[in-house]
């Protein structure tokens, strides 16, 4: 239907415009053990049906969809034999690493989930061999950001 809207996206010149987004950032130094969540302090924006539990680091998905997330971890060492991994890894199986063979500095990934059926969780795990420290000389030390970008099904 043309001019269609709901709560949660709206067309704009005959194109998806989403509105599920959330940014979330980690604002202090500390120490992420081997299988851990890399927990986010900050939630510097959230709109749409997606939560973050700050307690857990755990992202929630509460509408179906397909969601691009980019994110990046400031480091400052680590005794890891893999260099510095971190993955999104979901509740449906997604295992997306990013990576780096240096052990102090910026790592970084990106993934595309597609979440089928809800809710549906994500969360930023440490797939090193070993503990990260999270670099203490900059304010902010990671940042993760989810952006639905689903294609909208319409008129064409």
């Amino acid at each position: 239907m043309p001019g269609y809207c709901s709560n949660e996206s709206t067309f704009k010149g005959g194109s998806h415009v989403s509105n599920i987004a959330l940014q979330i950032e980690r604002t202090s130094a500390g120490i992420v053990d081997i299988g851990e969540n890399l927990v986010f302090d900050t939630v510097a924006y959230s709109n749409g049906n997606i939560s973050y539990n700050i307690g857990t680091g755990v992202i929630t998905f509460l509408e179906e969809g397909r969601y691009s997330v980019n994110w990046w971890v400031a480091t400052q060492t680590s005794f890891s034999t893999n260099g510095i991994v971190f993955a999104l890894s979901s509740q449906a199986g997604d295992f997306i690493e990013g990576n780096s063979p240096i052990k102090n500095g910026e790592v970084y990934g990106t993934g595309i989930i597609h979440v089928t059926s809800v809710p549906s969780t994500l969360s930023l795990v440490n797939a090193s061999t070993s503990s990260i420290f999270l670099s203490s000389v900059v304010p902010v030390a990671a940042t993760l950001t989810v952006i639905e970008d689903d294609p909208a099904e319409g008129p064409t």
